[in-house]
């Protein structure tokens, strides 16, 4: 009788719980993000039913059921959290990435991080790039604090799943790095994480 989506990229959200209030009768949404579930109309000028539809990754939605409303249902779900690999220049001369990636950290219970991907872009480097280093310290500090951190917020990543995500970027300078033949373990995570079928939600890329 309906179906379930992501109101970003409008694609299906498999798993979601769909209850019906007053009856507690609940099924959840198949991979094609579709439900069906058995509906008593008892009146035509009050709701019938309330609806609610829930998915860890999604704010739940409460639907009023009229008579009118008891099939093909399209449902759109807004996403708790934001997906997010974040790209940086980090292991340069200034110290502005290190102060920046500090500063994702401390946010970053507030978004769903998939990937860390270092590279210089303008300079030639190999697999060790620079910022592979400083970036294995700012980790290292974090998990220091991680405890600490999760006293005020249950939802920081670990320090392992931190350095789990992290990926070296293109290691040829400018123009020369870019290809169909160019990529590299940073393009791959991002392809992996795009194209994961079990999480609808938009992946955003932050340079």
């Amino acid at each position: 009788m309906g179906i379930v989506k992501d109101k970003s990229t409008l694609l299906p959200v498999k798993g979601a719980e769909v209850k019906l209030l007053k009856s507690d009768i609940n099924v959840k949404t198949d991979k094609q993000g579709k439900f069906e579930i058995e509906i008593t109309a008892l009146s035509t000028s009050h709701p019938i039913d309330t609806l609610i539809v829930s998915n860890n990754r999604y704010w739940p939605q409460r639907i009023k059921l009229q008579v009118s409303d008891t099939s093909n249902l399209e449902i759109k779900l807004n996403a708790v959290k934001h997906r997010l690999i974040v790209t940086s220049d980090l292991g340069g001369t200034d110290p502005d990435d290190e102060q920046s990636m500090v500063h994702l950290l401390l946010g970053a219970n507030k978004f769903d991080l998939e990937g860390l991907i270092m590279g210089l872009a303008w300079l030639k480097a190999d697999q060790n790039q620079p910022g592979i280093k400083p970036l294995g310290a700012i980790i290292d500090a974090y998990e220091k604090v991680y405890l600490n951190l999760k006293i005020h917020a249950n939802e920081y990543p670990s320090p392992g799943y931190l350095r789990s995500i992290v990926a070296v970027g293109q290691t040829l300078p400018n123009m020369s790095g870019v290809g169909g033949d160019k990529a590299s373990p940073g393009s791959e995570l991002i392809i992996k994480v795009v194209d994961n079928a079990e999480d609808p939600r938009p992946v955003w890329l932050n340079a």
